[in-house]
Parts: structure tokens; sequence; C-alpha cells
């Protein structure tokens, strides 16, 4: 009988979480239209991230291209991954006042390219 009483005390601690909840990763998703010139969309892509890196900016931009099926076949995507919402917006007010990443960005520009649709996506599961 003392067993049992001991069992359902124990039950009856609270046990912290050892585990925290953390805030879910948001992901920017830009369609980009390279104005038919791929290769030029990669070198300013490298720029873009070579500054975004320079100023601390904490999203990891990976570019993909879109195939198998669909109306965006064909088309360059790119996605910047950040580790909560707070550090988007942080890493957006560093690129702001980037000299290096505003040039990049207006390089993007004068080739003629644009993003077509750009969706904020966030981890749910």
């Amino acid at each position: 009988m003392k067993y049992l009483v001991m069992i359902i005390s124990l039950l009856l601690i609270p046990i912290p979480s050892f585990a925290e909840d953390a805030p879910p990763h948001v992901m920017d998703v830009i369609l980009v239209n390279t104005n038919g010139d791929d290769a030029k969309y990669q070198e300013i892509f490298d720029q873009i991230t070579a500054a975004s890196k320079k100023a601390g900016s904490t999203g990891v931009r990976r570019m993909w291209g879109a195939g198998y099926a669909g109306t965006d076949t064909g088309s360059v995507i790119t996605t910047i991954e950040y580790p909560s919402l707070k550090s988007l917006a942080e890493s957006n007010e560093k690129l702001a006042a980037s000299e290096d990443f505003q040039a990049a960005i207006a390089a993007f520009v004068e080739a003629g390219m644009i993003a077509d649709s750009r969706s904020l996506l966030f981890n749910v599961r």
C-alpha cells in the first residue's frame, strides 16, 4: 500500500517541460521572374546572399528550380528560412541599412528581374 501511495504522489508532482516551445520557423518564398537570364540571376543571388551574411541576417537563402508540372514549371524560386518571425523582422532592419544589400537589389532591378509573387510560410507542425 505504501508503494501505491508513493507512486500516486510522484504522479501528482508537476514535471517541468524540458523542451520549451520554440517559436515557429518562417520561410519567405519568392517566385522570381529572371527576365530569361537565369545565369545572371545566379550571379545576383550570390551577391545578395553575401550582402545578407555581411549585414548579419539570420536568414538561410536557397535557390530552387520548379520542375515537374504546373504553371510555375521552369521558374526560379528563392527561399529564405528564418528561425522565427522576430528573426525575420530583425534581419529586414539590418538589410534595409546595408549599402551592399541595397546595391545587389538595385542590380536585380536593373537586370529587369522582378518578384512575381511572395509568400511567408509558417511552420505549423
